[in-house]
């Protein structure tokens, strides 16, 4: 069967929404909000295949990004996600085609390298993506006295009220860092808020704040798996908010998906004993022939310090 290969026009959206969750198994929202949150988006940046009856069957989207290089300097990063082909579809080469679309997008996008996460690296390798782990490290919470008189998980109002104490806080400690987005308001609002949890959204995760006499100090992003703990970022006092954390999940196993830096090596040892390190292998980049070459991609990989926050995840 013959497939057209081309960009979704802008009254298809919705039926790409619908192909996603088919396909995933999760909310539309997700997709949208990578759709929304991200500044300069232009319909060419989402490929799709359209089969004879005009029904979208696969598509790769690019969200580009402003992500900080070895030196802490933005470069325009094009993140790779949404790629998805129905079941009666595959084994046709579609996804393939849409990855060398998506190539030469970030051509003309005038792109520096590429980043996507997957669970089949061997599809993206003939690509020219290689992997680039990304590190985590794992430990259990253990209780640990220090002066904190509050601890809170947010509601959905209270983080909206927080939200923007929580930029600023975060912001004060990525200014430079490697790997980092660059997170504009847009995105806060219409990517990172959702990712906290909202409404019947990630109902998994917590938002956990800790003040010291009526003041707030930090926050602590918490995601719980069956009976593990995983955080996923932390902002203002590092040492606080996982000490609060710890004081909700004593005796818990906790992943730490902060970077390998100060001041999280401190707060890590505070509130954890026997930390071991954990590589997490769903991350693969590539240079772009415009952009920077694969090995000063894997020098931003390599750099002190170096963290993908998982909330910028695409």
């Amino acid at each position: 069967m013959p497939y057209e290969i081309r960009a979704i026009e802008p009254e298809q959206w919705a039926d790409a929404l619908r192909l996603w969750e088919n396909v995933f198994g999760v909310g539309q929202w997700l997709f949208d909000s990578l759709h929304i949150g991200t500044v300069d988006r232009k319909w060419s940046h989402c490929g799709v295949a359209i089969d004879e009856s005009g029904r979208i069957v696969s598509a790769v989207d690019l969200f580009m990004r402003q992500v900080r290089d070895e030196s802490g300097s933005p470069v325009k990063v094009a993140a790779v996600g949404s790629v998805a082909t129905l079941e009666e579809a595959r084994k046709q080469g579609l996804s393939g085609q849409l990855l060398e679309r998506a190539l030469e997008q970030m051509r003309l996008d005038n792109c520096a390298w590429s980043h996507l996460f997957t669970g089949t690296h061997h599809h993206y390798r003939r690509y020219g993506w290689f992997d680039a782990p990304l590190k985590t490290r794992r430990g259990r919470f253990k209780r640990v006295p220090l002066p904190i008189t509050g601890v809170r998980v947010l509601n959905d109002q209270e983080k909206d009220a927080f939200l923007s104490l929580m930029r600023q806080w975060w912001e004060a400690d990525n200014v430079a860092r490697p790997l980092t987005h660059v997170r504009t308001e847009q995105y806060w609002r219409e990517a990172i808020r959702p990712r906290m949890g909202q409404g019947s959204i990630h109902q998994n995760r917590e938002v956990v704040l800790v003040e010291q006499g009526g003041e707030p100090y930090g926050y602590a992003v918490i995601e719980k798996q069956d009976e593990k703990i995983r955080v996923l970022e932390t902002g203002g006092d590092h040492r606080r908010a996982l000490s609060g954390s710890a004081s909700l999940y004593p005796g818990a196993e906790v992943v730490f998906d902060l970077p390998f830096d100060a001041p999280w090596d401190e707060a890590i040892q505070l509130v954890s004993d026997d930390v071991s390190e954990q590589p997490e292998p769903w991350s693969m980049a590539r240079g772009l022939p415009s952009g920077l070459s694969d090995e000063l991609v894997k020098a931003i990989f390599a750099a002190k310090g170096a963290h993908h926050w998982q909330l910028d995840n695409f």
